[in-house]
């Protein structure tokens, strides 16, 4: 079993919710499934990945920051 947070991905969620925010570059769901099928093709399949660097310092600033402040920077990016 594998956690993936692939980011911002090119469907159609973003023309529903009308919401343009991304953090990093759009990626395509066949960017997302060939990713996922690599890691799982692994030995030592990790537990989670997350794609791309933006969304991957993006997640560890979100674990080493005061709450409050993950939740204001993130409030701000998605305005």
């Amino acid at each position: 079993m594998i956690a993936m947070s692939p980011g911002a991905t090119r469907t159609e969620f973003f023309d529903v919710t009308g919401a343009d925010a991304a953090v990093g570059r759009f990626k395509s769901p066949a960017q997302v499934v060939a990713l996922t099928l690599r890691k799982l093709d692994r030995d030592d399949v990790p537990p989670s990945v997350v794609s791309g660097r933006a969304n991957a310092f993006s997640a560890w600033a979100a674990g080493v920051m005061p709450r409050r402040l993950t939740l204001a920077v993130s409030g701000r990016v998605l305005k």
